[in-house]
């Protein structure tokens, strides 16, 4: 869109919509109401693009809004008054105008379309362009000669004096995409300012800038790639040299100067010259010698325009260590003192002619070597070194102990010749027991073997001495014909063999017990009804009670839980396990009916039930229960509560291994003096 006017007829303007395709022009109706405006009395002043339409001031009746799809521009803010010119914000319009009278004024969208006027405090400043940074959503705001900084809620946050000397009244600004203020003034100068550094900085002949004149309706604009355009022009109208054209502004590549260039000029290490196969300058990477670290650089500036007044700074950075900038002049050398054992970077940069750090950094690699005594290699001999004095002690050790199990070895076997049979077995025994993890100690079962097997041993051996004396009574006896003594000796002969009988086969019985309970199953695991098991078994340890004991009787009950049906058990194991659990309650409810006669009932319940993926046996009795002191005790090898010569003490602990080889757990819950239950939970699946 460009208004169009003859120097005749200057104040008689029209505006057209250009084609640039197809290279038409077609008018735009400015209307005021119902009212159809034919020409402005002057022309826009200030266009400006607000969401997806344009607005545009023109002095004599004030803010247009136009409709690109029609062409048509509807007077939406009464603003007359001489050369007007506006800034749109964040649904903000700023209007200043410039007559004498400086009255400005300040409308906000109100979301229908239509502006409403509203006090403001930019209203009281002289402002000369108000730019509105949508990316920090902040408001720069130009005086005469300030700058100031508003955040979105019109909060003062910084302000900014490019030129204290100069009056350089601001004519036009851009912000790029950095968030930087880049504007023109009447004094031919174009600047930045950083938000956040402060710092102003003006383009001069070294960045390729030409002066140009600006005036106050000098328009600016930034293109899609971020670069920034200020054009020219003056108050007057009339034509001076380097008065037209267009200022290009590249943001963050504005200058055209070459950069700043550091060199190294000398390195000397613990104060001494150090010698180096190329030049200092071309040095890349210094490896130094742990006690090689002290390092002194001498640098320069290869600066065509700084003219001697640059600087330079440098920083060390390591492994653990990031220092921060430390500025010198030229003439001052770089020290790096105490340097430890590591690698280090030295970066070093020089200003430009603007006094800002844009040289390109200058880099060292620096390697400090450790002593031998912390390198890996010496570590590592030393850990060998002591693994060998340790191997070393070791096998000395070793050596002696073998010698001395020989010994040992030779004095076990000399005085147990007698009882070798019995070693091997009570050997082979105890590797079985091992392999399938019945006991938790091998010591703890060889001590209840021989603390089992020496009660009978010891009674057998008195009646045999006893027996012995007898017969020679009796030979005497016989030889004397004194028949009748020597018939009562018999009888006591008798008596005593079979007390031996009784005591051997206590023995006997306590050898099976524990072959049986070490004894490693081989049996074949299989669908098994656990109802049925538990029926036959329960039978079978009635009878059996009944067969020792013809008085025995108690109350039998079952409750068997019909959905329980066949799990894969090994039959013959868990029938043993229930037997012993039955059998024992047997045996506890009878123990209790001899202390509380006719007044006692003895009870034995054995219950099957299903909860979830588990199967549980569970077999109670109303004996006298199970002390507190010793119920952590029953599942181990050899522990019975039963009088000398009824019990071996193998029974719950062979029944323990067996649920536990079914992956399963045997549990005991008991009330001391009224009942004990013991449960079987077996896996369903």
């Amino acid at each position: 869109w460009i208004s169009v006017g003859t120097q005749l007829n200057y104040w008689n303007m029209k505006v057209y919509e250009v084609d640039l395709k197809n290279m038409n022009a077609y008018p735009v109706n400015f209307r005021d109401g119902s009212k159809q405006l034919d020409s402005l009395l002057y022309g826009p002043t200030s266009a400006k693009s607000f969401r997806g339409k344009y607005l545009i001031a023109e002095d004599n009746y004030g803010v247009f809004e136009l409709k690109p799809e029609s062409r048509e521009a509807e007077l939406v803010i009464p603003f007359a008054g001489p050369k007007v010119r506006f800034v749109v914000g964040d649904g903000v319009l700023f209007c200043e105008e410039l007559s004498k009278t400086g009255l400005n004024a300040t409308f906000k969208f109100t979301g229908d379309g239509k502006w409403m006027r509203i006090p403001h405090v930019f209203d009281s400043l002289k402002w000369s362009d108000i730019k509105y940074d949508s990316l920090n959503r902040s408001y720069w705001v130009c005086l005469r000669n300030e700058i100031l900084l508003y955040d979105e809620d019109f909060n003062k946050i910084k302000s900014f004096k490019p030129d204290e000397k100069a009056n350089g009244r601001i004519v036009a600004t851009q912000v790029d995409r950095s968030g930087n203020l880049w504007f023109s003034n009447m004094l031919r100068q174009v600047g930045k300012v950083n938000p956040a550094t402060g710092s102003v900085y003006f383009l001069s002949e070294v960045d390729g800038y030409q002066k140009q004149y600006f005036d106050q309706f000098a328009p600016s604009s930034q293109d899609s790639r971020g670069n920034i355009y200020f054009g020219s022009g003056t108050t007057t109208g009339s034509i001076t040299a380097g008065s037209l054209g267009l200022t290009k502004v590249q943001p963050g590549n504005e200058s055209s100067a070459s950069p700043a260039r550091v060199y190294f000029k000398t390195l000397r290490v613990n104060n001494e010259g150090y010698p180096l196969s190329i030049s200092v300058n071309n040095l890349q990477q210094l490896s130094m010698r742990y006690n090689e670290n002290n390092i002194t650089l001498e640098a320069g500036i290869i600066d065509y325009y700084a003219q001697g007044a640059g600087r330079l700074r440098f920083k060390l950075q390591g492994d653990d260590i990031q220092h921060e900038w430390l500025y010198i002049e030229p003439d001052q050398p770089i020290r790096l003192e105490n340097l430890q054992p590591g690698s280090y970077k030295l970066l070093v940069q020089a200003s430009t002619i603007g006094t800002e750090m844009m040289s390109p950094e200058k880099i060292l690699s620096i390697t400090i070597s450790k002593p031998y005594w912390k390198t890996w290699a010496f570590q590592i001999l030393i850990v060998i070194v002591f693994i060998s004095i340790i191997y070393s002690i070791i096998q000395y050790r070793s050596r002696s102990l073998k010698r001395q199990n020989i010994l040992l070895e030779e004095k076990i076997t000399m005085r147990t010749n007698d009882l070798k049979r019995s070693l091997d077995e009570l050997k082979a025994t105890q590797a079985q027991l091992i392999q399938s993890e019945k006991m938790a100690s091998l010591g703890q079962l060889t001590a209840g073997i021989a603390h089992e097997i020496q009660n009978p041993l010891n009674f057998v051996k008195n009646f045999s001495e006893l027996s012995q004396e007898l017969l020679d009574e009796m030979k005497h006896e016989i030889k004397s014909g004194n028949l009748n003594a020597a018939w009562d000796l018999s009888d006591d002969v008798k008596e005593n063999l079979q007390k031996v009988l009784h005591h051997g086969n206590r023995a006997d019985g306590i050898v099976k017990g524990m072959l049986q309970h070490s004894r490693s199953t081989s049996g074949i695991k299989e669908p098994t009804s656990i109802n049925q098991l538990a029926d036959e078994y329960l039978r079978l340890a009635f009878h059996g009670r009944r067969a020792k004991d013809k008085n025995f009787n108690a109350a039998i009950e079952t409750n068997f839980d019909q959905t329980v049906g066949s799990i894969n058990v090994i039959p013959q194991d868990i029938g043993r396990v229930v037997l012993n659990l039955i059998t024992n309650a047997f045996y506890a409810v009878a123990e209790k009916k001899k202390v509380l006669g006719n007044t006692y009932e003895p009870t034995v319940k054995v219950t099957t039930k299903k909860s979830g993926d588990k199967v549980e046996i569970s077999v109670k009795d109303n004996g006298f229960g199970i002390p507190q002191s010793i119920i952590e005790k029953i599942f181990q090898p050899f522990f019975t509560t039963k009088p000398t010569g009824e019990g071996t003490g193998l029974g719950l602990s062979l029944s323990y291994d067996i649920i536990k080889a079914h992956n399963g757990e045997l549990k005991v819950e008991t009330k001391e003096g009224e009942w004990t239950i013991f449960r079987i939970i077996l896996p369903a699946v």
